[in-house]
């Protein structure tokens, strides 16, 4: 008896706190008014679970965890007693998910234009996304940015909700553009010294506008275009000596009126910009110092800046001087050399006193070079085309060659910035990395056609210049046809055993079915390269090939064109070539090449020198020499446009005489055929332009000397010109304007200037598409002939493959 009366007293102390406890946990959480997402998925974001005891402030940071998805236009939280505890409630007004976008009203602006833009400024909408009314307002602010920089500085834009049948929304961008507002006047006020039209041409954006300014561009306002260009004009007169000018905000006028061009009227808004200046005092250089240079003397510094105390005060010379310093710097591993000029005006004197402030920080060590994305270019391929190694001063030229280098093979798209980056723990070492990414060289081909020269054939091709990532150049091509049949295969290591050495071998054979004569070439080929300097290299190349002329193929029908206007049909009895000839040809040849990229050279220069030399003691039965200069220049405009020059010149030299056949096809013909035989040149060895990679605008072998009878006899001289401004569009797609020159002459035709008023001309523009599959741009050539002969065309179109030069 006693002990149950111990027990129900001990029952009575420790059950009441026991259900208490009870009562205080979490007996159930709920999610309620969720249509789109899941419960389980709201669930996930909360810490309190059913059994925990309940906690107010808990609950509210999973009040807060809840509001943060985005997810919810409102949210409410309930707490109730259950049977067995507390029953947390979250009532949840859910935001609709974005099903659909549209950008109406803007012709100025396109909707990929506005959804590349809202991606760059990490503001874009994602189909599938909650509704966000702040992302939305965002959108906006950049969409009217846009409109500002377009000069649409009144433009406006606004968002609508359409809610869609499926429960979605769709977000409705209304955009107005309104008058684009131009620059009509641009006035400096208080200037000068410099006239407006000089402080205006300063200036790069900001521009007036004019008659062609809707073509040209750069005739609007924007704040940040303004900003820049004042700087511009503080240049200018930074650089003629006015230390102290100085800018007001520019006071800016609208006025409604129009804009004509032509025929053309057009309602438009103007603005009228007048920026006050002062110009203040000009200064001439006083002393100049330098501080902090601890590595060169202080005279050999200031030798880079060519500062003359008592002329006029240049900033660019400054400039300048700083960019060669850093490049000097860069070269000795100090790349986080700086610099900076300090000015002091002399009090009651025109002059100003220099001090140019240098850090040369410390020297740096290359610990490591890596490469990524090559997935098919061995790295070694990559290695050996950089001239800065590991352990090596970090030489920052030597990076910029290394790189130029690689952008050279072709291999890889264009290599932007490396990265470089101290290594944990060294204080003066940097690790290289060079992102790459790979692209297609190899190009393989399976066609046919009908040609003039070739009647109908079908071709089979394939090259590489990295042949199984190991940077070998491989070629193989088959064609055969009613008149033609070749076989060419070619391999070309410039590393061979993993020295700087270039060795590579052809062989082919060509077969020409003509009615006068069959013509079959076999023969094989070896060159030879090394290194001379950085970007240039010596090769020797010799050729051998066994020419066969046979009789005639009555098969084949050879209509009048070809007869008298296609200089491949010449019976070779005019010139005394008939018969068998072995030609052995060897040919040294210099190449200099800095140009930054092998299918689309933006800046850069590639100069070619040989020297072909056939027969005597090489042996054959073709006796000549063929010296050949040619020199192409690529040089920028703008940031995407470019020019490119090309300048060719050759001639022929028999050293052996020719063989001449007297007959009644040589009297006919007159002196200038008993020329050409006499000069002991072959006929198939003689110079010939025209065609889409000389002069586009002619069939090819159609510009050149010919006979008293009108028949192409070829020349024994050659110039060739041409010019191309390079105009990208979209991708892959780029118009050319060119201008091509050029004429080959014959053997009573001298050396002088009198020979350029023979050039045959032609101009005009192609359209470029870039295949990345088989690695050749297509060409659609518009060309028209100034100066040609009466029977070549005035305007020709053509189609082609590949590039000019």
């Amino acid at each position: 008896m006693p002990n149950w009366r111990f027990l129900s007293v001990l029952l009575s102390i420790l059950l009441p706190p026991l259900v208490f406890a009870q009562e205080n946990n979490i007996e159930r959480v709920e999610i309620k008014g969720n249509s789109i997402v899941d419960s389980e998925t709201y669930q996930f974001h909360l810490t309190q679970k059913v059994g925990d005891p309940y906690d107010r402030d808990h609950a509210l940071d999973d009040f807060r965890r809840l509001w943060g998805t985005g997810f919810l236009d409102d949210l409410t939280l309930e707490v109730t007693d259950g049977e067995r505890g507390k029953i947390v409630t979250y009532i949840v007004a859910e935001r609709p998910r974005v099903q659909a976008l549209d950008f109406v009203g803007s012709k100025e602006i396109s909707a990929n234009d506005i959804i590349e833009k809202l991606q760059e400024e990490e503001a874009a909408i994602e189909i599938e996304d909650f509704y966000d009314p702040a992302r939305v307002v965002k959108a906006e602010n950049i969409i009217r940015e846009m409109l500002v920089d377009k000069g649409r500085t009144d433009g406006s834009v606004s968002s609508r909700i359409d809610v869609l049948e499926e429960g979605g929304v769709k977000i409705v961008f209304d955009i107005k553009d309104e008058q684009k507002i131009r620059i009509k006047q641009i006035h400096f006020d208080g200037a000068e010294y410099f006239d407006d039209w000089r402080l205006r041409w300063g200036m790069k954006k900001t521009k007036e506008s004019h008659a062609l300014g809707a073509l040209m561009g750069g005739s609007t306002y924007t704040e940040e275009t303004y900003a820049a260009d004042i700087e511009r004009v503080r240049e200018v007169y930074l650089n003629s000596g006015f230390v102290d000018v100085s800018f007001g905000p520019p006071k800016m006028e609208y006025e409604d009126g129009t804009s004509r061009f032509l025929f053309w009227k057009k309602p438009r808004r103007w603005l009228s910009l007048t920026i006050p200046v002062v110009e203040g005092k000009q200064y001439r250089v006083g002393k100049v110092s330098i501080e902090g240079s601890e590595l060169m003397p202080e005279e050999f510094i200031k030798s880079y800046f060519k500062l003359i105390p008592g002329e006029v005060y240049d900033e660019s010379k400054i400039t300048k001087g700083l960019e060669k310093l850093r490049e000097l710097y860069g070269a000795r591993g100090y790349i986080q050399f700086t610099g900076f000029p300090i000015k002091k005006p002399v009090p009651d004197t025109d002059l100003v006193d220099v001090t140019i402030n240098l850090n040369e920080d410390q020297q740096y060590f290359v610990n490591q070079i890596d490469f990524k994305g090559n997935t098919t270019t061995r790295d070694k391929v990559i290695r050996r085309e950089m001239w800065l190694n590991e352990q090596d001063v970090m030489n920052m030229e030597l990076l910029k060659l290394s790189i130029q280098r690689i952008n050279q093979l072709g291999y890889f798209q264009p290599i932007e910035e490396p990265e470089i980056v101290p290594v944990e723990g060294e204080e003066n070492k940097l690790d290289i990395t060079l992102r790459l990414a790979e692209q297609n060289r190899n190009q393989f081909t399976f066609g046919g056609g009908v040609s003039g020269l070739e009647g109908a054939f079908i071709n089979l091709s394939f090259s590489t210049t990295n042949f199984l990532g190991r940077g070998e150049t491989a070629s193989f091509s088959l064609q055969t046809g009613s008149r033609t049949r070749n076989f060419r295969i070619a391999i070309t290591d410039p590393y061979f055993l993993d020295k700087p050495i270039t060795l590579g071998f052809d062989v082919f054979k060509r077969t020409l079915r003509l009615p006068q004569f069959t013509r079959e070439d076999t023969g094989a080929g070896l060159v030879f390269g090394i290194p001379i300097k950085r970007f240039s290299r010596l090769f020797l190349n010799y050729n051998y090939s066994v020419i066969i002329t046979s009789e005639p193929d009555p098969d084949l029908v050879l209509t009048i064109n070809d007869l008298f206007f296609n200089s491949a049909f010449l019976d070779p009895r005019f010139l005394g070539i008939q018969g068998d000839f072995i030609s052995s040809r060897v040919t040294p040849s210099f190449i200099h090449n800095t140009t930054d990229n092998p299918l689309f050279p933006f800046r850069g220069k590639r100069y070619t020198a040989s020297f072909a030399v056939a027969g005597g003691v090489f042996g054959g039965t073709v006796n000549y020499y063929k010296p050949t200069f040619e020199g192409i220049w690529y040089l920028p405009v703008t940031r995407t446009t470019n020019f490119g020059f090309r300048a060719m010149v050759s001639w022929l030299k028999g050293t052996a005489e020719g063989r001449v056949v007297q007959g009644e096809l040589d009297e006919a013909a007159g002196d200038l055929i008993l020329d050409v035989q006499q000069t002991g040149i072959p006929f198939f060895e003689r110079f010939f332009l025209g065609g889409e990679n000389q002069i586009r605008g002619y069939d090819i072998r159609t510009i050149g000397p010919r006979d008293p009878l009108g028949r192409f006899i070829g020349g024994n001289k050659l110039i060739l010109l041409n010019i191309e401004y390079y105009i990208p569009l979209a991708g892959p797609l780029r118009m050319v304007l060119f201008f091509d020159a050029g004429q080959a002459y014959a053997e009573n035709t001298s050396w002088n200037f009198s020979m350029f008023k023979d050039l045959r001309t032609s101009t005009g523009a192609e359209m470029r598409f870039f295949v990345p599959v088989l690695n050749v741009p297509f060409r659609l050539i518009w060309a028209y002939n100034p100066h040609r002969d009466a029977f070549q065309p005035a305007t020709a179109f053509r189609f082609g493959i590949g590039t000019t030069f």
